[in-house]
Order: structure tokens, then sequence, then C-alpha cells
């Protein structure tokens, strides 16, 4: 759930959304969750919300 360009992506960056897709999961749609942690040259911790996907078993 970034927003944004990210500068620290690798050049082969390949979306969440097509890797999980393609393995048969989903995101659920209105459960997510909110981390907080320091980015790499951050001086403070900042939110991150966390998506939850699902699949069949």
């Amino acid at each position: 759930m970034r927003k944004g360009h990210r500068r620290r992506r690798p050049d082969d960056y390949r979306a969440q959304e097509e890797f999980w897709g393609e393995r048969g999961y989903r995101p659920l749609k209105g459960l997510v969750t909110t981390f907080e942690w320091k980015e790499i040259g951050d001086e403070q911790p900042t939110d991150h919300t966390m998506q939850f996907w699902i699949g069949e078993l």
C-alpha cells in the first residue's frame, strides 16, 4: 500500500498485486493494519499501512 515512487525499489521490482494475484490471492477489502517503523534515512518512525490478502486453501 505504498504511495508514490520508492527510490529504494530495485530496477526489476514487481508489484505485489501481480505477484500474489498470480498465486490466487486477493486483497481482503477493509482488512488493514498499521505498523510503525523507521525508514532508512528517516529520523523518526512513521506509520505504514499493511493490506491483508486472502486465498483459497
